[in-house]
Protein backbone atom coordinates (compact mmCIF):
# COMPACT_ATOMS: atom_id res chain seq x y z
CA UNK A 1 0.00 0.00 0.00
CA UNK A 2 3.02 2.14 0.53
CA UNK A 3 4.00 1.89 -2.50
CA UNK A 4 0.84 3.11 -3.89
CA UNK A 5 0.92 6.17 -1.58
CA UNK A 6 4.43 7.45 -2.84
CA UNK A 7 3.91 10.50 -4.55
CA UNK A 8 5.03 9.46 -8.64
CA UNK A 9 7.39 12.35 -9.64
CA UNK A 10 8.09 11.32 -13.14
CA UNK A 11 4.45 11.72 -14.21
CA UNK A 12 3.89 14.79 -12.10
CA UNK A 13 6.58 15.98 -14.06
CA UNK A 14 5.45 14.73 -17.55
CA UNK A 15 1.67 15.98 -16.54
CA UNK A 16 3.12 19.07 -16.33
CA UNK A 17 5.49 19.66 -19.07
CA UNK A 18 2.76 18.67 -21.41
CA UNK A 19 0.21 21.14 -19.65
CA UNK A 20 2.60 23.79 -20.55
CA UNK A 21 3.61 22.71 -24.01
CA UNK A 22 -0.68 22.31 -24.59
CA UNK A 23 -1.69 25.84 -22.83
CA UNK A 24 0.01 27.82 -25.83
CA UNK A 25 -1.01 25.71 -28.53
CA UNK A 26 -4.67 26.16 -26.66
CA UNK A 27 -4.33 29.62 -26.37
CA UNK A 28 -2.61 29.81 -30.36
CA UNK A 29 -6.10 28.03 -31.21
CA UNK A 30 -8.01 30.93 -29.50
CA UNK A 31 -6.67 33.76 -30.96
CA UNK A 32 -6.82 32.26 -34.55
CA UNK A 33 -10.34 32.65 -35.06
CA UNK A 34 -9.44 36.79 -34.05
CA UNK A 35 -6.50 36.78 -36.38
CA UNK A 36 -9.06 34.69 -39.30
CA UNK A 37 -11.31 37.28 -38.54
CA UNK A 38 -9.26 40.08 -38.67
CA UNK A 39 -7.87 39.51 -41.76
CA UNK A 40 -11.34 39.34 -43.09
CA UNK A 41 -12.21 42.53 -42.07
CA UNK A 42 -9.37 43.92 -43.98
CA UNK A 43 -9.99 41.45 -46.79
CA UNK A 44 -13.31 43.32 -47.05
CA UNK A 45 -12.02 46.38 -46.74
CA UNK A 46 -9.63 46.27 -49.23
CA UNK A 47 -12.48 44.95 -51.82
CA UNK A 48 -14.67 47.96 -50.34
CA UNK A 49 -12.03 50.21 -51.77
CA UNK A 50 -11.55 48.95 -54.70
CA UNK A 51 -15.40 48.73 -55.50
CA UNK A 52 -15.28 52.74 -54.73
CA UNK A 53 -12.40 53.38 -56.74
CA UNK A 54 -13.93 51.17 -59.73
CA UNK A 55 -17.25 53.22 -60.00
CA UNK A 56 -17.14 56.26 -62.41
CA UNK A 57 -17.64 60.18 -60.76
CA UNK A 58 -20.59 60.88 -61.28
CA UNK A 59 -21.73 63.18 -64.22
CA UNK A 60 -23.97 66.43 -63.99
CA UNK A 61 -24.54 66.58 -67.82
CA UNK A 62 -26.35 63.08 -68.28
CA UNK A 63 -28.29 59.85 -66.52
CA UNK A 64 -25.85 58.26 -63.76
CA UNK A 65 -25.83 53.77 -63.00
CA UNK A 66 -23.51 53.85 -59.92
CA UNK A 67 -21.38 56.39 -59.24
CA UNK A 68 -19.29 58.28 -56.65
CA UNK A 69 -19.48 61.87 -55.93
CA UNK A 70 -16.13 63.68 -54.51
CA UNK A 71 -16.50 66.26 -52.15
CA UNK A 72 -13.35 67.71 -50.43
CA UNK A 73 -13.87 68.95 -47.02
CA UNK A 74 -11.56 71.77 -46.96
CA UNK A 75 -13.34 73.18 -49.97
CA UNK A 76 -17.08 71.37 -49.63
CA UNK A 77 -19.00 72.77 -52.38
CA UNK A 78 -22.78 71.30 -53.19
CA UNK A 79 -23.19 69.79 -56.32
CA UNK A 80 -26.13 70.21 -59.15
CA UNK A 81 -28.47 67.95 -59.04
CA UNK A 82 -27.23 64.15 -60.30
CA UNK A 83 -29.81 62.17 -61.99
CA UNK A 84 -29.64 58.24 -61.77
CA UNK A 85 -31.51 55.69 -62.92
CA UNK A 86 -33.88 53.62 -60.71
CA UNK A 87 -31.79 50.60 -58.24
CA UNK A 88 -28.87 52.49 -58.20
CA UNK A 89 -26.48 54.16 -55.76
CA UNK A 90 -24.26 56.69 -55.04
CA UNK A 91 -21.25 56.88 -52.66
CA UNK A 92 -20.29 60.21 -51.10
CA UNK A 93 -16.40 60.46 -51.04
CA UNK A 94 -15.33 63.22 -48.82
CA UNK A 95 -11.71 63.97 -49.59
CA UNK A 96 -9.62 65.45 -46.59
CA UNK A 97 -11.43 64.83 -43.98
CA UNK A 98 -11.07 66.27 -40.60
CA UNK A 99 -9.64 63.81 -37.53
CA UNK A 100 -11.93 65.32 -34.96
CA UNK A 101 -15.03 65.04 -37.00
CA UNK A 102 -17.99 62.36 -37.77
CA UNK A 103 -19.40 62.28 -41.22
CA UNK A 104 -23.02 61.67 -41.95
CA UNK A 105 -25.11 61.01 -45.08
CA UNK A 106 -28.70 62.43 -43.52
CA UNK A 107 -31.94 61.77 -45.93
CA UNK A 108 -33.68 65.19 -45.40
CA UNK A 109 -36.48 64.59 -48.20
CA UNK A 110 -38.23 62.88 -50.87
CA UNK A 111 -40.63 64.29 -53.53
CA UNK A 112 -42.68 61.51 -55.85
CA UNK A 113 -43.32 63.75 -59.31
CA UNK A 114 -46.06 62.73 -61.71
CA UNK A 115 -44.58 61.23 -65.06
CA UNK A 116 -44.33 64.82 -67.31
CA UNK A 117 -46.70 65.43 -69.65
CA UNK A 118 -44.46 64.87 -73.25
CA UNK A 119 -47.34 66.65 -75.24
CA UNK A 120 -47.14 69.79 -73.46
CA UNK A 121 -43.85 69.81 -73.78
CA UNK A 122 -43.61 69.71 -77.55
CA UNK A 123 -46.03 72.34 -77.75
CA UNK A 124 -43.99 74.71 -75.52
CA UNK A 125 -40.56 73.85 -77.18
CA UNK A 126 -42.30 75.76 -80.21
CA UNK A 127 -42.39 78.75 -77.47
CA UNK A 128 -39.45 81.09 -76.98
CA UNK A 129 -38.37 80.32 -74.39
CA UNK A 130 -27.27 78.93 -45.91
CA UNK A 131 -18.60 78.76 -29.82
CA UNK A 132 -18.89 79.44 -27.25
CA UNK A 133 -15.88 80.94 -25.45
CA UNK A 134 -16.34 81.72 -21.78
CA UNK A 135 -13.81 84.19 -20.04
CA UNK A 136 -13.36 86.11 -16.77
CA UNK A 137 -12.40 90.12 -17.49
CA UNK A 138 -13.01 93.36 -16.38
CA UNK A 139 -11.22 96.82 -16.53
CA UNK A 140 -10.55 96.49 -13.37
CA UNK A 141 -8.64 93.38 -13.99
CA UNK A 142 -6.24 94.89 -16.43
CA UNK A 143 -3.50 95.23 -14.19
CA UNK A 144 -3.98 91.72 -12.84
CA UNK A 145 -3.79 90.76 -16.55
CA UNK A 146 -0.33 92.52 -17.38
CA UNK A 147 1.24 91.17 -14.46
CA UNK A 148 4.37 89.21 -15.38
CA UNK A 149 4.67 87.62 -11.86
CA UNK A 150 2.69 84.68 -10.59
CA UNK A 151 0.16 86.43 -8.30
CA UNK A 152 -2.00 83.16 -8.29
CA UNK A 153 0.93 81.69 -5.95
CA UNK A 154 0.20 84.83 -3.57
CA UNK A 155 -0.15 83.18 0.10
CA UNK A 156 -4.07 84.47 0.80
CA UNK A 157 -4.42 81.84 -1.94
CA UNK A 158 -2.02 78.85 -1.37
CA UNK A 159 -2.04 79.22 2.83
CA UNK A 160 -3.86 76.28 4.22
CA UNK A 161 -5.25 78.01 7.25
CA UNK A 162 -8.40 79.82 7.17
CA UNK A 163 -7.82 83.46 7.27
CA UNK A 164 -8.75 85.44 10.84
CA UNK A 165 -12.29 86.90 11.14
CA UNK A 166 -12.19 90.11 8.84
CA UNK A 167 -9.84 89.52 6.87
CA UNK A 168 -11.29 87.70 4.22
CA UNK A 169 -11.28 90.89 2.01
CA UNK A 170 -7.76 90.54 1.29
CA UNK A 171 -8.02 86.90 0.13
CA UNK A 172 -10.96 87.98 -2.38
CA UNK A 173 -8.26 90.95 -3.80
CA UNK A 174 -5.73 88.00 -4.65
CA UNK A 175 -8.40 85.96 -5.91
CA UNK A 176 -9.70 88.52 -8.27
CA UNK A 177 -5.84 89.39 -9.47
CA UNK A 178 -5.59 85.81 -10.16
CA UNK A 179 -8.77 85.37 -11.58
CA UNK A 180 -7.18 87.88 -14.06
CA UNK A 181 -4.27 86.46 -14.55
CA UNK A 182 -6.20 82.94 -15.34
CA UNK A 183 -8.81 84.77 -18.03
CA UNK A 184 -5.61 85.80 -20.13
CA UNK A 185 -4.63 82.17 -20.04
CA UNK A 186 -8.24 80.63 -20.44
CA UNK A 187 -8.53 82.82 -23.67
CA UNK A 188 -5.08 82.31 -25.36
CA UNK A 189 -6.28 78.08 -24.93
CA UNK A 190 -9.64 79.28 -26.61
CA UNK A 191 -8.09 81.02 -29.43
CA UNK A 192 -6.35 77.55 -30.11
CA UNK A 193 -9.41 75.67 -29.78
CA UNK A 194 -11.28 78.00 -32.01
CA UNK A 195 -9.94 76.33 -35.46
CA UNK A 196 -10.83 72.78 -34.21
CA UNK A 197 -14.56 73.98 -33.03
CA UNK A 198 -15.69 75.98 -36.29
CA UNK A 199 -12.86 74.82 -38.66
CA UNK A 200 -15.05 76.54 -41.87
CA UNK A 201 -14.67 79.87 -39.69
CA UNK A 202 -12.06 82.92 -41.15
CA UNK A 203 -10.64 84.68 -38.60
CA UNK A 204 -9.41 88.21 -39.09
CA UNK A 205 -5.15 88.57 -38.55
CA UNK A 206 -5.25 85.26 -37.81
CA UNK A 207 -1.46 83.77 -37.90
CA UNK A 208 -0.91 80.58 -40.55
CA UNK A 209 -1.12 77.67 -38.85
CA UNK A 210 2.15 75.30 -38.58
CA UNK A 211 1.86 73.04 -42.24
CA UNK A 212 4.37 70.42 -40.26
CA UNK A 213 2.48 69.39 -37.84
CA UNK A 214 -0.93 67.69 -38.08
CA UNK A 215 -4.82 68.45 -36.10
CA UNK A 216 -4.26 65.44 -33.93
CA UNK A 217 -0.64 67.15 -33.20
CA UNK A 218 -2.04 70.35 -32.74
CA UNK A 219 -5.21 69.14 -30.43
CA UNK A 220 -2.83 67.47 -28.30
CA UNK A 221 -0.51 70.25 -27.48
CA UNK A 222 -3.49 71.63 -26.18
CA UNK A 223 -3.75 69.61 -23.54
CA UNK A 224 -1.01 70.94 -21.51
CA UNK A 225 -2.13 74.77 -21.14
CA UNK A 226 -5.86 73.56 -20.32
CA UNK A 227 -4.01 70.97 -17.14
CA UNK A 228 -2.10 73.66 -16.13
CA UNK A 229 -5.52 76.51 -15.92
CA UNK A 230 -7.15 73.76 -14.33
CA UNK A 231 -4.62 73.03 -11.85
CA UNK A 232 -4.47 77.03 -10.88
CA UNK A 233 -8.64 77.18 -10.81
CA UNK A 234 -8.78 73.50 -8.60
CA UNK A 235 -6.35 75.02 -5.92
CA UNK A 236 -8.72 78.80 -5.91
CA UNK A 237 -12.27 76.90 -6.00
CA UNK A 238 -10.36 74.45 -2.83
CA UNK A 239 -9.73 77.62 -1.27
CA UNK A 240 -12.60 79.75 -1.54
CA UNK A 241 -14.83 76.64 -0.88
CA UNK A 242 -12.82 76.10 2.68
CA UNK A 243 -13.38 79.92 3.69
CA UNK A 244 -17.06 79.87 2.74
CA UNK A 245 -17.86 76.43 4.63
CA UNK A 246 -15.77 77.52 7.82
CA UNK A 247 -18.33 77.55 10.99
CA UNK A 248 -15.80 79.95 12.95
CA UNK A 249 -16.01 82.98 10.38
CA UNK A 250 -19.74 83.14 10.21
CA UNK A 251 -19.66 82.77 14.74
CA UNK A 252 -18.02 85.74 15.60
CA UNK A 253 -19.21 87.79 17.90
CA UNK A 254 -18.34 90.91 16.34
CA UNK A 255 -21.49 91.96 14.23
CA UNK A 256 -19.49 94.29 11.66
CA UNK A 257 -16.48 91.87 11.24
CA UNK A 258 -19.28 89.29 10.58
CA UNK A 259 -20.98 90.92 8.18
CA UNK A 260 -17.80 92.24 6.23
CA UNK A 261 -16.74 88.61 6.36
CA UNK A 262 -19.96 87.42 4.76
CA UNK A 263 -19.69 90.09 1.91
CA UNK A 264 -16.46 89.12 1.81
CA UNK A 265 -17.86 85.55 1.25
CA UNK A 266 -20.12 86.32 -1.51
CA UNK A 267 -18.50 87.65 -3.56
CA UNK A 268 -16.09 85.03 -3.04
CA UNK A 269 -18.44 82.58 -4.42
CA UNK A 270 -19.84 84.60 -7.26
CA UNK A 271 -15.71 84.49 -8.86
CA UNK A 272 -15.71 80.71 -7.65
CA UNK A 273 -18.78 79.69 -9.82
CA UNK A 274 -17.94 81.90 -12.94
CA UNK A 275 -14.42 80.56 -13.00
CA UNK A 276 -15.85 76.72 -12.14
CA UNK A 277 -17.75 77.35 -15.37
CA UNK A 278 -14.87 77.81 -17.59
CA UNK A 279 -12.86 75.28 -15.74
CA UNK A 280 -15.56 72.87 -16.51
CA UNK A 281 -15.89 73.79 -20.11
CA UNK A 282 -12.15 73.57 -20.87
CA UNK A 283 -11.83 70.26 -18.11
CA UNK A 284 -14.85 68.60 -21.23
CA UNK A 285 -12.24 69.99 -24.17
CA UNK A 286 -9.28 67.98 -22.38
CA UNK A 287 -11.39 64.92 -22.10
CA UNK A 288 -12.96 64.25 -25.69
CA UNK A 289 -8.96 65.65 -26.99
CA UNK A 290 -8.05 62.63 -25.06
CA UNK A 291 -10.55 60.26 -26.20
CA UNK A 292 -9.79 61.51 -29.76
CA UNK A 293 -6.39 60.03 -29.10
CA UNK A 294 -7.41 56.74 -29.52
CA UNK A 295 -9.83 57.23 -31.93
CA UNK A 296 -10.09 54.95 -35.51
CA UNK A 297 -12.05 57.22 -37.84
CA UNK A 298 -11.96 54.61 -40.82
CA UNK A 299 -9.90 56.72 -43.02
CA UNK A 300 -7.94 55.51 -45.62
CA UNK A 301 -5.59 56.41 -47.80
CA UNK A 302 -7.35 58.38 -50.94
CA UNK A 303 -4.51 56.34 -53.61
CA UNK A 304 -7.05 53.40 -53.01
CA UNK A 305 -10.02 55.07 -53.78
CA UNK A 306 -9.53 58.05 -56.25
CA UNK A 307 -6.74 58.48 -59.20
CA UNK A 308 -4.78 61.26 -57.48
CA UNK A 309 -4.18 64.39 -58.80
CA UNK A 310 -0.72 65.55 -59.58
CA UNK A 311 -0.87 68.12 -56.82
CA UNK A 312 -2.15 65.14 -54.35
CA UNK A 313 0.94 62.94 -55.16
CA UNK A 314 3.54 65.59 -54.87
CA UNK A 315 1.59 66.65 -50.95
CA UNK A 316 3.81 65.27 -48.32
CA UNK A 317 1.22 64.40 -46.49
CA UNK A 318 -0.61 62.01 -48.96
CA UNK A 319 -5.00 62.99 -48.89
CA UNK A 320 -7.35 60.61 -46.71
CA UNK A 321 -10.48 59.91 -47.92
CA UNK A 322 -13.81 58.35 -46.58
CA UNK A 323 -17.04 57.17 -48.17
CA UNK A 324 -20.69 56.88 -47.19
CA UNK A 325 -22.77 54.83 -50.02
CA UNK A 326 -26.44 55.83 -50.14
CA UNK A 327 -29.42 53.23 -49.96
CA UNK A 328 -30.79 52.28 -53.74
CA UNK A 329 -33.54 54.04 -55.31
CA UNK A 330 -36.47 51.06 -55.76
CA UNK A 331 -38.36 51.25 -59.26
CA UNK A 332 -40.96 49.14 -57.87
CA UNK A 333 -42.27 52.12 -55.87
CA UNK A 334 -43.71 53.84 -58.46
CA UNK A 335 -43.57 51.70 -61.82
CA UNK A 336 -43.11 54.17 -64.13
CA UNK A 337 -45.72 56.20 -62.88
CA UNK A 338 -44.29 58.86 -61.44
CA UNK A 339 -40.31 59.22 -60.49
CA UNK A 340 -38.83 60.36 -57.26
CA UNK A 341 -36.22 63.14 -56.27
CA UNK A 342 -34.03 62.56 -52.89
CA UNK A 343 -32.40 65.07 -51.23
CA UNK A 344 -29.57 64.03 -48.87
CA UNK A 345 -27.45 66.32 -46.52
CA UNK A 346 -23.64 65.96 -45.95
CA UNK A 347 -23.10 66.47 -42.26
CA UNK A 348 -20.29 66.68 -39.94
CA UNK A 349 -20.59 66.08 -35.91
CA UNK A 350 -17.38 67.57 -34.22
CA UNK A 351 -15.77 65.90 -31.83
CA UNK A 352 -13.86 68.42 -29.92
CA UNK A 353 -17.07 69.76 -29.30
CA UNK A 354 -19.04 67.18 -28.40
CA UNK A 355 -18.26 63.50 -27.04
CA UNK A 356 -18.47 60.70 -29.01
CA UNK A 357 -20.18 58.20 -26.65
CA UNK A 358 -23.08 60.38 -27.07
CA UNK A 359 -25.78 59.44 -29.36
CA UNK A 360 -25.10 62.50 -32.36
CA UNK A 361 -27.59 65.37 -31.49
CA UNK A 362 -28.73 66.32 -34.77
CA UNK A 363 -29.24 70.08 -34.23
CA UNK A 364 -25.01 69.75 -33.56
CA UNK A 365 -24.78 68.49 -37.06
CA UNK A 366 -23.14 71.39 -39.23
CA UNK A 367 -24.30 71.02 -42.92
CA UNK A 368 -20.94 70.42 -45.17
CA UNK A 369 -23.10 70.31 -49.04
CA UNK A 370 -26.44 68.74 -50.26
CA UNK A 371 -26.73 66.32 -52.71
CA UNK A 372 -30.16 66.38 -54.86
CA UNK A 373 -30.48 63.14 -56.81
CA UNK A 374 -33.16 62.76 -60.01
CA UNK A 375 -33.83 59.26 -59.89
CA UNK A 376 -35.62 58.77 -63.49
CA UNK A 377 -35.56 55.93 -65.98
CA UNK A 378 -34.64 52.04 -65.57
CA UNK A 379 -31.88 50.95 -67.88
CA UNK A 380 -32.97 47.88 -70.22
CA UNK A 381 -30.71 45.81 -69.67
CA UNK A 382 -31.55 45.48 -65.61
CA UNK A 383 -32.77 41.78 -65.74
CA UNK A 384 -36.41 42.03 -64.16
CA UNK A 385 -36.87 45.34 -64.56
CA UNK A 386 -39.76 47.54 -66.06
CA UNK A 387 -38.67 49.07 -69.88
CA UNK A 388 -37.20 52.59 -69.24
CA UNK A 389 -39.86 55.48 -68.71
CA UNK A 390 -39.41 58.51 -70.33
CA UNK A 391 -38.38 58.01 -73.92
CA UNK A 392 -40.01 61.29 -75.28
CA UNK A 393 -38.41 64.35 -75.29
CA UNK A 394 -39.29 67.47 -77.05
CA UNK A 395 -37.08 69.99 -79.52
CA UNK A 396 -37.11 73.08 -81.28
CA UNK A 397 -35.11 74.65 -84.24
CA UNK A 398 -35.05 74.50 -87.92
CA UNK A 399 -34.10 71.68 -90.68
CA UNK A 400 -32.77 72.40 -93.75
CA UNK A 401 -34.15 70.76 -97.13
CA UNK A 402 -32.84 70.19 -100.34
CA UNK A 403 -36.45 70.96 -101.45
CA UNK A 404 -35.75 73.57 -103.85
CA UNK A 405 -38.09 77.42 -103.14
CA UNK A 406 -39.28 77.11 -106.78
CA UNK A 407 -41.07 79.79 -108.66
CA UNK A 408 -41.97 79.93 -112.76
CA UNK A 409 -42.54 83.23 -114.67
CA UNK A 410 -42.64 84.65 -118.15
CA UNK A 411 -39.07 85.87 -120.01
CA UNK A 412 -39.67 88.03 -122.95
CA UNK A 413 -36.94 87.35 -125.74
CA UNK A 414 -35.37 90.63 -127.37
CA UNK A 415 -34.50 90.60 -131.10
CA UNK A 416 -32.62 94.24 -131.82
CA UNK A 417 -34.23 95.47 -128.86
CA UNK A 418 -37.75 94.12 -129.94
CA UNK A 419 -39.67 91.56 -127.99
CA UNK A 420 -39.46 88.82 -130.73
CA UNK A 421 -40.56 85.94 -128.00
CA UNK A 422 -41.52 84.95 -124.90
CA UNK A 423 -40.71 81.39 -123.08
CA UNK A 424 -41.22 79.91 -119.18
CA UNK A 425 -38.66 80.11 -116.99
CA UNK A 426 -37.57 78.39 -113.70
CA UNK A 427 -36.40 79.83 -110.47
CA UNK A 428 -34.61 77.64 -107.79
CA UNK A 429 -33.10 78.48 -104.33
CA UNK A 430 -31.97 76.23 -102.27
CA UNK A 431 -31.80 74.92 -99.30
CA UNK A 432 -35.58 75.48 -97.95
CA UNK A 433 -35.25 76.54 -93.99
CA UNK A 434 -37.85 75.31 -92.16
CA UNK A 435 -38.82 76.16 -88.47
CA UNK A 436 -40.31 72.97 -86.72
CA UNK A 437 -40.95 71.54 -83.34
CA UNK A 438 -40.16 67.97 -83.05
CA UNK A 439 -41.08 64.70 -80.75
CA UNK A 440 -38.20 62.56 -80.15
CA UNK A 441 -38.42 58.78 -79.35
CA UNK A 442 -34.95 58.02 -76.90
CA UNK A 443 -33.84 54.78 -78.86
CA UNK A 444 -30.61 54.16 -76.48
CA UNK A 445 -29.66 54.78 -73.12
CA UNK A 446 -27.05 57.50 -72.66
CA UNK A 447 -24.02 56.37 -75.07
CA UNK A 448 -20.74 56.10 -73.50
CA UNK A 449 -18.57 57.40 -75.95
CA UNK A 450 -18.44 61.27 -74.50
CA UNK A 451 -19.01 62.39 -71.03
CA UNK A 452 -21.55 64.83 -71.78
CA UNK A 453 -25.26 63.05 -72.33
CA UNK A 454 -25.50 61.82 -76.13
CA UNK A 455 -28.47 59.17 -77.21
CA UNK A 456 -30.25 58.59 -80.54
CA UNK A 457 -33.47 59.43 -81.01
CA UNK A 458 -35.60 58.89 -83.65
CA UNK A 459 -37.09 61.78 -84.49
CA UNK A 460 -40.55 63.19 -85.84
CA UNK A 461 -41.05 66.80 -87.15
CA UNK A 462 -43.67 69.45 -87.67
CA UNK A 463 -43.05 72.67 -89.11
CA UNK A 464 -44.45 76.04 -91.20
CA UNK A 465 -42.97 76.37 -95.05
CA UNK A 466 -42.53 80.32 -95.20
CA UNK A 467 -42.29 79.86 -98.79
CA UNK A 468 -45.62 77.81 -99.60
CA UNK A 469 -47.42 78.91 -95.71
CA UNK A 470 -48.53 75.52 -95.53
CA UNK A 471 -47.48 72.58 -93.46
CA UNK A 472 -44.15 70.05 -93.54
CA UNK A 473 -43.59 67.37 -91.94
CA UNK A 474 -39.96 65.18 -91.26
CA UNK A 475 -39.19 62.27 -89.69
CA UNK A 476 -35.40 60.47 -89.26
CA UNK A 477 -32.85 59.49 -86.88
CA UNK A 478 -31.22 62.13 -84.57
CA UNK A 479 -28.13 62.23 -82.54
CA UNK A 480 -28.26 64.03 -79.40
CA UNK A 481 -25.06 65.93 -77.41
CA UNK A 482 -25.88 67.53 -74.65
CA UNK A 483 -28.79 69.85 -75.86
CA UNK A 484 -27.90 70.19 -79.35
CA UNK A 485 -29.45 67.58 -81.68
CA UNK A 486 -28.56 66.94 -85.45
CA UNK A 487 -31.38 65.02 -87.07
CA UNK A 488 -31.29 62.93 -90.87
CA UNK A 489 -34.54 63.56 -91.94
CA UNK A 490 -37.26 62.48 -94.57
CA UNK A 491 -39.12 66.13 -95.31
CA UNK A 492 -42.22 65.59 -96.60
CA UNK A 493 -42.83 68.89 -98.36
CA UNK A 494 -44.96 70.91 -101.15
CA UNK A 495 -43.37 71.91 -104.50
CA UNK A 496 -44.28 74.01 -107.46
CA UNK A 497 -45.20 72.51 -110.71
CA UNK A 498 -46.31 73.52 -114.37
CA UNK A 499 -49.96 72.17 -114.97
CA UNK A 500 -51.93 72.39 -118.39
CA UNK A 501 -48.88 71.09 -120.76
CA UNK A 502 -46.69 73.55 -120.14
CA UNK A 503 -43.30 72.84 -119.60
CA UNK A 504 -40.35 75.21 -118.67
CA UNK A 505 -38.44 76.84 -121.90
CA UNK A 506 -41.39 76.48 -123.70
CA UNK A 507 -42.09 78.98 -126.65
CA UNK A 508 -45.62 81.17 -125.78
CA UNK A 509 -45.22 83.49 -127.99
CA UNK A 510 -44.52 87.19 -128.92
CA UNK A 511 -47.72 88.21 -127.91
CA UNK A 512 -48.60 86.13 -125.05
CA UNK A 513 -50.10 87.84 -121.79
CA UNK A 514 -51.70 85.66 -119.81
CA UNK A 515 -50.31 83.85 -116.42
CA UNK A 516 -49.37 80.15 -115.85
CA UNK A 517 -50.87 77.55 -115.09
CA UNK A 518 -49.16 75.95 -111.62
CA UNK A 519 -49.71 73.87 -108.55
CA UNK A 520 -48.76 72.47 -104.93
CA UNK A 521 -48.24 68.79 -104.63
CA UNK A 522 -46.37 66.50 -102.09
CA UNK A 523 -43.02 65.56 -102.25
CA UNK A 524 -40.08 64.23 -100.57
CA UNK A 525 -36.76 65.12 -100.09
CA UNK A 526 -33.42 65.24 -98.06
CA UNK A 527 -33.19 67.47 -95.18
CA UNK A 528 -30.66 68.35 -92.01
CA UNK A 529 -31.92 69.53 -88.75
CA UNK A 530 -30.26 71.48 -85.90
CA UNK A 531 -32.55 72.08 -82.72
CA UNK A 532 -32.59 72.24 -78.91
CA UNK A 533 -33.63 69.30 -76.88
CA UNK A 534 -36.29 70.07 -74.13
CA UNK A 535 -36.02 67.20 -71.30
CA UNK A 536 -38.71 65.39 -70.48
CA UNK A 537 -36.86 65.22 -66.78
CA UNK A 538 -34.69 67.98 -65.30
CA UNK A 539 -31.10 66.75 -65.53
CA UNK A 540 -31.62 64.62 -68.51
Amino acid sequence: MAAFSRPNHRGALTLVLTGSLLIPLVRGSAQEPQATAEEANAAELSKSMKEVKALPECSITKTNMDCRLIINREKPLSPPAVQMYSNQRITVVIKRPKVYERYFLDYQSGQATLSPDVASSIVQGMLPSLAKVGEIHGFDLIEGVRSEADVCSASEITATAIPAAGSVKNVVSAVWKCLAQLSGKAINIYHSLEPFVAPDSLISNASQSDPSKTDMEKLVAIKQPISDFLKLEFAISSRISSIAGDSGLKATPDTGVRAADARAILELTDLQKSADAVATDLLGYRLRIADLQGYENGFQDCGGVLDLTKDDKNDPRPPACIWITAIPDDASAYNNMVTRTVTYSLDSLNLVSNSRQGVPDPSKKKLLATVALNFADTPKRIPGMPRAAFRWEASAGAFFSSLAIRSFSVTPVFTDGAVTNKIISENALYPTVVPFAGANYRLTNDLAWSRWKSNVYWTGAIGINPNTVSADFGTGPSVSWRALMVSALCHFGHDVRLTQGLTVNQNLGASFSGTLSTENYWTESFAVGLSVRVPALTGR
